[in-house]
């Protein structure tokens, strides 16, 4: 969770949707990725104009802001948005977003063959960011009206510093899928299953279009049985044994989840699932981590 004062927690929690908070507080935790200075200092200063301003008023200037803020940590990372385009705050925040995580992939293969082609640089970041976030790439030509060169030679030296082996790779995503397995307690799943049939190491819309998992019968099952937990385990384990999902699992859910469920209904069921077992998921990785010893065995 992200550090905030009580100030500004509080101002959110009462005047703020769910769904406006969450996006708040994205943008909030993208600040602080991007050690922007003294951000919270000009959000207690807008919170303090409450007794003196409509409070609709004050959150539109918030929610300004907000998005000034992420406008200008891409236009220091040289994207320049078209703000005719209007852009949303979610929107910004998964343009940020993808800055942050391409920063910090462990697998680096497919970044660096799209910065290697030979297309304008607004192009390819377009494309990136179709990859790595949930915009699709026409809406992201859409924001992005320019790219600078250097962004591109400075994500291929990234790139190429972090880039490992295709057997190191596989390996890693082994090792990964080990300690989910884990963190499960190998509880039969379709994850588990796709991986006992030999289903090899691709990206996740892969494996959905390779596998014959019957995802009307689980969402059946889910109604008619009350689990709705098996339908988020069966979700999440495919993201983690998938290529791409160990990477940022919660971006592939966001990205699937509307062709796995149907429903605006059933996604609202899942997803808080699914985030709860990513974040203990988490926590049990620290703790397997550190309860290994020299040899590497856990203890």
């Amino acid at each position: 969770m992200i550090e905030i004062t009580e100030i500004t927690r509080a101002y959110l929690d009462a005047n703020f949707t769910d769904q406006q908070k969450e996006m708040a507080l994205n943008s909030m935790f993208l600040m602080n990725r991007f050690s922007v200075p003294h951000w919270e200092d000009q959000f207690i200063e807008l919170i303090g104009l409450i007794e003196i301003a409509e409070k609709d008023d004050v959150r539109d200037m918030f929610f300004l802001k907000l998005s000034r803020y992420m406008v200008d940590i891409l236009a220091e990372h040289k994207i320049v948005i078209e703000t005719e385009q209007k852009p949303e705050l979610w929107e910004l925040n998964e343009l940020c977003h993808f800055l942050d995580l391409v920063q910090n992939l462990e697998d680096t293969e497919y970044l660096s063959y799209r910065l290697h082609a030979d297309l304008p640089a607004r192009r390819i970041i377009t494309q990136l960011v179709a990859q790595y976030s949930r915009l699709t790439e026409a809406r992201a030509m859409e924001l992005i009206s320019e790219v600078g060169d250097d962004l591109v030679e400075v994500m291929k030296e990234v790139a190429e510093q972090f880039q490992v082996s295709q057997t190191e790779s596989i390996a890693n995503w082994k090792a990964q899928w080990d300690v989910f397995l884990r963190f499960i307690d190998n509880a039969p799943c379709t994850g588990k299953r796709l991986s006992e049939s030999g289903y090899g190491r691709l990206e996740f819309q892969q494996l959905l279009d390779l596998s014959s998992v019957d995802w009307e019968k689980k969402r059946h099952d889910a109604v008619t049985m009350n689990n709705h937990a098996q339908l988020a385990l069966d979700i999440l384990s495919m993201i983690m044994y998938s290529q791409d999902g160990a990477i940022a699992p919660m971006l592939v859910f966001d990205k699937h989840a509307g062709g796995i469920l149907l429903s605006v209904e059933n996604i609202s069921k899942i997803k808080p699932i699914v985030a709860k077992m990513v974040s203990d998921l988490f926590l049990f990785k620290e703790a397997y981590r550190q309860s290994l010893n020299n040899n590497g065995v856990p203890q």
